[in-house]
């Protein structure tokens, strides 16, 4: 989600998961393993944005792979690239609490805890993306997705 592109994402985890290997650690020796790797992937998507240095280009040359994992049954397939498109061009860190918040259920305590971020700040993330997708997804298409 932070990266809105697929094969940039399949490249970050396999990163993840070779300087996991490198590192001579035991799996065992982790005791939330998912939440190292996950933190561990969000670090490295954050380090290749910042590698990159131009968080707009990237955004806009994303491949037009679905952002969302899965189809969800509450979406048609018009209303998720709807979604898809507007989500893309939030900001990464806004889209993440997005995605966290919608489409994984996790409350802004958890979120927080997760980012290591306060909750004020999860929230106020959210609220701006919400705000941002309120101007981005034209009047018509929000009719789309509300029915």
């Amino acid at each position: 989600m932070i990266l809105a592109d697929k094969s940039m994402a399949e490249d970050t985890i396999q990163l993840v998961f070779m300087k996991f290997i490198r590192s001579g650690r035991e799996i065992s020796e982790l005791k939330e393993l998912y939440l190292y790797l996950r933190k561990a992937v969000r670090n490295e998507a954050y380090k290749l944005l910042k590698k990159n240095n131009d968080h707009e280009n990237l955004k806009i040359s994303y491949a037009q792979t679905g952002l969302l994992e899965s189809k969800s049954e509450d979406f048609a397939s018009e209303q998720q690239e709807i979604v898809e498109s507007a989500m893309r061009k939030l900001p990464p860190r806004q889209r993440e609490v997005l995605h966290m918040k919608v489409f994984e259920n996790m409350t802004f305590k958890e979120i927080a805890e997760m980012l290591d971020k306060s909750v004020n700040t999860v929230a106020s993330r959210y609220q701006y993306a919400i705000e941002k997708l309120k101007v981005i997804i034209p009047d018509d298409a929000r009719e789309t997705l509300y029915g």
